[in-house]
């Protein structure tokens, strides 16, 4: 088995599909705007699961901030 981890510009439904007949996991968000997504799956604040047989899980996810460029406020120190 493989994994493939992609981001939203890449992910779709089909592709997960797709390379889950070819014995690859995929890890990635998928947008409810792309095609293949079953829109009875999506939920404001309820997790579902899906699919068991597969190992498809959908979750509800909302960004609200970005941690590109975060740096930490200042330098970590060991216990000594």
């Amino acid at each position: 088995w493989r994994l493939v981890i992609t981001d939203r510009f890449y992910t779709s439904v089909k592709l997960a599909l797709e390379l889950f007949h070819r014995c690859m996991y995929l890890t990635g968000t998928i947008s409810t705007k792309r095609s293949g997504w079953e829109k009875e799956i999506t939920t404001k604040k309820e997790v579902k699961t899906v699919n068991r047989r597969q190992f498809t899980c959908t979750a509800p996810w909302q960004e609200t901030s970005s941690s590109h460029g975060v740096r930490p406020r200042r330098e970590a120190r060991g216990f000594s």
